[in-house]
């Protein structure tokens, strides 16, 4: 114990140790019987615990390499000297999100705004009149008002269409009152008993003939042009889904408000402003059906789902009449009425959304025509039209999206957006600066090709524009550059990124000790942390073009996590963490390239596309001292006066790619590590090949250069089942845990189950079973059965206790602390994954032995993890196994390590719990049996384990 007096009396006097909250956080320092303050000095900052709420062990040594080079106490480091050098001793805890300021109904109408797009629509050189619609109407019991809404179909000046009527038992005149309209177009279709609106609608569905389906409840009504307005503005933007505004109106017939916003994502996530008789979708993705499981909020969870897999926007005009009355019983009135039942609901909905954002398969588009946006960050107004003559020479249409903290009706920022008829407004608090409205945008991005990011970035002190300009020139000087850039993106699908490449910087290397700390806080967050300590650039400056798909788990982690400062710092705040967090996203793509671009002396740009290790060591000023002399010009050249199409060829498709965090496919791979294993290894094979379901089934086999007869065996089973069993094994021995990540990297499924060469299955539907649960429940990361364990030497079976004491279907990380030992899997034959999340397992988990606790930790952090409560598979305890074969010191060796690396990817709320695991079960039990043994007692090591840890 390396530790005076004198050091108990500064922690004791620097008001920085708490030692009742020390108690009461580590309750395991009260058993050992120790002061606080001694436990801290001697063990409890080594396992980078915390004296009191307001100093952090972590932080201090993180942000102070060389206080931690030197092994010296942080607390006692900053007592006697931090303090007085104005170090910091914890990071902020003021955060606050950047989510956008929306209004959902407008009080006052802007007549003057629909006028101006009425009329571009009318300008719009599209022919719909080919386009056929399919209209689907749900009713029950609506015979007083089913004729008006049918009326207003007929009135429509686009007469294409047909109208899907589907009567959900109606006992009164509905039937009637259809039946009178004379024309072929209408179908009517019956349930004999009511089934619900979704089911009505699913109904109907399966009977449209349409290019576009629309939809139209029988209480409300459409305005003549609603359905050519809605085509024309859909076409005119190349998009597969489109809404308008609705005229709210009351019992008696009066005006409420309109509802409409502006459309993204994660506002339309956070409340629903588009009404379902507002919007249309395209035949290919109307079909995703209605969920007959909800009884309320069905047309908000259709919408959300379908947003989800391509670009929704809205047409500012009013096209529908809805009935928002209370004559009329509705589904609003009825249904989870109660507040805790529509919060179940809407959690429901929302997660569901989530998930099918994350796991949409955006496939590569043959379309010429790529599809753009440019998000353009406007705080200092006087630069933002210097900055848009720039972003004019995007040779290709694209929508312009301008985040501001200034208020609506300010006149400079309604002039931008009048300036370009595309334009869409969103307002943000001012927290973030320029990255956080950008991430809270991107799961709208991620269904473009392309973004380019801008800002209106001020000037910097004795270089002026010259760091502004710079980028935007290199981006958007010319037609010709932006169109070198987008070039550059659709021939090399595994470009991620692009922008100047005098600022594109070593992440590490320019990075102060508090922004590297963010960076590590961001990246273990979104399961970068194996990418962390390679090397990679980022754009110093936050302008580029960029694949959106890439930011897709960034923006997820950020959005749902308030994590911006509420007071302005210069270095070290989120923002820059996130700068250049957008570089390191970029490493999740093994093929990963940037593309960078050089200003030669004539204006001409040099692009190159290189590996992201191809980054600067150089700081930004001194890049920016060495460009000060060279006085290029970097003004904007030849402006468009007009935007044009510029057509290309089709041989390279745009590719969206999204690593998949949830799948419906219907291969699973089964993967089967196997060491010496010759008496098991068939029995395993025979087990997976008994499988039966309705999927397609792959078995890789991956031999870890076994010197019995192993391969032999496996050999045969590839010879008798080419078409299944697969060997992808080798003659060298790598270790259990680089085989893992060889199979899991093997697989092409879209789920992922393991089965040890060692162990067997004992039901034939359970890849069926839990490819089901998956499929079924998308907001779980993994699923696991019970297992059965065979003790070989004893000859006995058992079920675990702790799994069958198990009684829900979804556990997280509480559910794990709550055993004692943290392992409720025990043994991964159980197991199946999702395949996006294996093969993007970090490094960390393969460092040592892969373990079943540290990998559901770091799971957690994705979603449930799923268990299935029946015996599905056997477990072979036998003293050739890598844990029973161990000795007891070297089993409370590996499960240390076990919970180590768990507590580095566990979810911040865990690591406190995790940690008092570790030295009660662990690091106490070593150092007795280390003090047993210098005391010359015996050792007590065991050759089996009683329990599985």
């Amino acid at each position: 114990m390396k530790y005076s007096a004198a050091d108990v009396e500064t922690i004791r006097k620097s008001g920085l140790f708490d030692e009742n909250w020390y108690l009461r956080q580590y309750p395991d320092v009260t058993h050992l019987g120790m002061n606080p303050i001694e436990h801290y000095l001697w063990l409890g900052w080594v396992l980078g615990r915390d004296p009191s709420p307001t100093f952090s062990t972590r932080y201090y040594l993180d942000v102070n390499p060389d206080v931690a080079r030197q092994k010296l106490n942080p607390l006692l480091h900053y007592a006697r000297v931090g303090k007085s050098e104005n170090r910091t001793c914890r990071p902020s805890t003021e955060r606050t999100d950047c989510k956008r300021i929306i209004e959902r109904y407008v009080p006052k109408w802007d007549t003057t705004r629909e006028a101006e797009l009425l009329a571009s629509l009318e300008r719009a050189s599209v022919n719909t009149a080919p386009t056929k619609v399919s209209i689907i109407m749900p009713t029950r019991n609506r015979g007083g008002c089913i004729g008006r809404a049918i009326k207003s179909i007929l009135e429509q000046s686009h007469d294409n269409w047909e109208l899907i009527v589907v009567d959900d038992g109606s006992d009164d005149d509905t039937s009637e009152r259809v039946r009178s309209f004379q024309d072929d177009r209408i179908k009517y279709h019956r349930h004999d008993k009511g089934r619900g609106v979704s089911a009505a609608r699913n109904t109907a569905l399966k009977h449209i003939g349409g290019d576009w389906v629309f939809f139209l409840d029988s209480d409300n009504t459409w305005r003549p042009q609603h359905i050519e307005r809605l085509l024309r503005f859909a076409s005119s933007r190349d998009l597969s889904a489109a809404y308008c505004a609705a005229n709210l109106i009351d019992d008696a017939g009066k005006t409420r408000a309109v509802l409409f916003s502006e459309f993204d994502f994660e506002s339309c996530l956070e409340l629903n402003f588009i009404d379902l008789n507002t919007f249309c979708v395209k035949s290919s993705l109307a079909r995703i059906g209605f969920d007959e499981s909800l009884r309320r909020l069905v047309d908000w969870d259709y919408i959300l789902r379908i947003a989800a897999q391509t670009r929704v926007q809205g047409a500012r005009f009013i096209g529908v009449d809805y009935y928002d009355g209370t004559n009329l019983p509705r589904i609003t009135n009825t249904e989870y009425v109660t507040k805790p039942d529509l919060n179940k609901s809407m959690e429901y909905i929302r997660d569901r959304a989530r998930s099918t954002l994350m796991s949409s398969s955006r496939p590569a588009r043959s379309n010429a025509k790529p599809q753009i946006a440019v998000v353009f960050h406007v705080y200092h107004k006087n630069i933002a039209p210097d900055c848009l003559q720039y972003v004019d020479n995007i040779p290709h249409e694209y929508d312009l999206f301008i985040t501001t903290s200034h208020p609506g009706d300010d006149p400079e920022i309604e002039a931008l957006r009048r300036a370009h008829p595309r334009a869409t407004v969103f307002r943000f608090p001012n927290t973030g600066a320029d990255i956080g409205p950008f991430l809270s945008l991107t799961s709208t991005l991620c269904n473009y090709d392309l973004v380019c990011k801008v800002h209106t970035k001020r000037n910097v002190g004795k270089w002026g524009n010259l760091w502004r300009d710079y980028f935007l020139y290199s981006m958007l000087g010319s037609e010709h550059i932006s169109d070198q850039i987008i070039d550059a993106f659709r021939t090399d699908p595994d470009l991620c990124l692009a922008g100047p490449a005098e600022f594109f910087k070593e992440g590490r290397r320019n990075s102060v000790a508090p922004t590297w700390e963010q960076v590590k806080k961001f990246a273990i967050a979104c399961g970068h942390e194996q990418d962390i300590n390679k090397t990679w650039g980022f754009f110093a400056g936050t302008m580029l073009w960029l694949r959106p798909a890439i930011l897709l788990k960034l923006a997820r982690h950020v959005y749902d996590t308030p994590s911006y400062n509420t007071v302005f710092q210069s270095d070290g705040a989120p923002e820059h963490g996130l700068e250049r967090m957008i570089g390191l996203a970029a490493m999740q793509n093994p093929n990963a390239k940037v593309a960078l671009a050089s200003v030669q002396a004539d204006g001409a740009i040099d692009l190159s596309v290189v590996p992201p290790t191809k980054s600067a060591l150089e700081g930004v000023s001194q890049t920016l001292d060495r460009l000060l002399p060279r006085k290029l010009d970097l003004s904007p050249k030849l402006p468009r006066a007009q935007r044009t199409t510029v057509s290309r060829a089709a041989s390279a498709p745009w590719s969206m790619r999204i690593p998949a965090l949830t799948e419906v496919s219907l291969k699973i791979s089964t993967i089967i590590p196997t060491y010496n294993q010759e008496e098991y290894i068939g029995g395993a094979i025979e087990s997976a090949l008994k499988q039966r379901g309705n999927f397609v089934h792959e078995i890789l086999v991956a031999n870890d250069g076994s010197t019995d007869g192993t391969q032999a065996v496996i050999d045969s089973y590839c010879r008798q089942y080419p078409d299944i069993v697969r060997s992808i094994g080798g003659d060298d021995n790598i270790g259990i845990s680089k085989n893992f990540w060889r199979s899991f990297d093997a697989a092409s499924g879209s789920f992922v189950a393991v089965l040890e060469g060692d162990d067997y299955w004992t039901a034939d539907d359970k890849l069926q079973a839990q490819s089901e649960f998956l499929i079924s429940n998308p907001d779980c990361s993994m699923v696991f059965s019970m297992i059965e364990v065979h003790d070989i030497q004893r000859d006995t079976r058992k079920v675990l206790e702790r799994q069958a004491a198990l009684k829900k279907s979804k556990l997280d990380g509480s559910d794990f602390l709550a055993d004692p030992n943290m392992n409720l899997i025990a043994n991964f034959s159980c197991c199946m994954f999702r395949s996006g999340l294996i093969k993007t397992l970090p490094t960390v988990l393969f460092e040592k032995r892969l373990n079943e606790i540290a990998l559901a930790f770091h799971l957690d952090r994705y979603g449930k993890i799923g268990f299935i409560n029946r015996v599905m598979s056997v477990y072979r305890q036998h003293p050739q196994g890598v844990w029973t074969g161990s000795d007891r010191r070297a089993q409370l060796s590996s499960g240390l390590e076990a919970r180590k690396t768990a507590c580095a990817l566990a979810r911040d709320e865990y690591k406190g719990a995790i940690r008092s695991v570790i030295e009660q079960k662990f690091i106490t039990p070593l150092a007795q049996m280390e003090s047993r043994e210098s005391n010359g007692s015996p050792r007590s090591d065991q050759s089996h384990a009683s329990t599985l840890s």
